[in-house]
């Protein structure tokens, strides 16, 4: 990682609240990620999850929510995609008001993983 931004963001766009909170779980489970947000839309009718971290961890995570909503009812995922060294711009606009101290403490454990 570097700076106050992550290798890659991920971004899984999922039909209700509920099947979101699992989706989220999944991911969780399936990779070492950092919550990002989450946005709701149309009262939780639709809901976009941003997650962070390495790439590879990234992919993981969200592979892991394309294959559970594959196994779904209706399967609720509407988008899943990896955003691959995302420009800090873009990091501002889809996590606006996210605490940045929260950031570059991530970023310090990840270093002292490295080590």
């Amino acid at each position: 990682m570097t700076g106050t931004s992550y290798d890659a963001i991920g971004v899984v766009e999922v039909s209700f609240y509920s099947n979101a909170v699992y989706l989220l779980d999944v991911m969780e489970k399936a990779a070492e990620i950092e919550f990002l947000t989450a946005e709701k839309l149309l009262g939780g009718r639709l809901v976009t999850l941003i997650v962070g971290g390495t790439t590879s961890e990234v992919d993981a995570a969200v592979h892991a929510a394309n294959l559970a909503g594959e196994n779904m009812v209706n399967n609720p995922v509407k988008v899943a995609i990896t955003i691959s060294n995302p420009n800090s711009e873009i990091m501002k606009y889809v996590i606006g008001g996210f605490n940045h101290e929260a950031m570059e403490k991530q970023k310090e454990k990840n270093d002292n993983v490295k080590k």
